[in-house]
């Protein structure tokens, strides 16, 4: 499986993360703002915040053989909230689900979204995690 594909699905299927974005919406979801690569245009990233999208960076060759490869896999996830509270408890969250799966955070950044940077209304937080996998899970 494709390492973003990995890591959206244990965002996807974590029913404390679920929670959580639904209880900082204000309102349960049957399917979560959680995407890989592309957020649909339709969205209105201020009313539907929190949203999560999951990019794949690179893959790192350890070991090969003829039969396969050993790599490292590294992992965006970006999300986008409402206010700084609102990140700081989706941040430890989303840390603590990936790495109880192998994925061990290496970096991060947090910005006001420069799309929304104008309107304090409407003024968006995005927020990056950089994961690698754990090669001999």
């Amino acid at each position: 499986m494709l390492p973003e594909l990995k890591v959206y699905n244990l965002l996807e299927n974590s029913p404390e993360l679920n929670a959580l974005m639904d209880s900082i919406r204000g309102d349960a979801r049957d399917e979560q703002l959680i995407y890989t690569n592309d957020i649909p245009e339709e969205l209105s990233f201020y009313a539907d915040a929190p949203i999560i999208r999951v990019t794949f960076v690179q893959d790192r060759i350890i070991s090969a053989d003829d039969d396969d490869l050993l790599t490292n896999s590294t992992v965006e996830v970006d999300f986008w909230t409402r206010s700084l509270t609102d990140s700081s408890k989706l941040t430890p969250l989303i840390r603590k689900v990936l790495r109880d799966s192998g994925w061990y955070q290496f970096d991060n950044a947090r910005k006001k979204d420069p799309d929304s940077a104008d309107s304090k209304e409407k003024l968006l937080y995005m927020n990056t995690i950089w994961v690698k996998s754990d090669p001999y899970q």
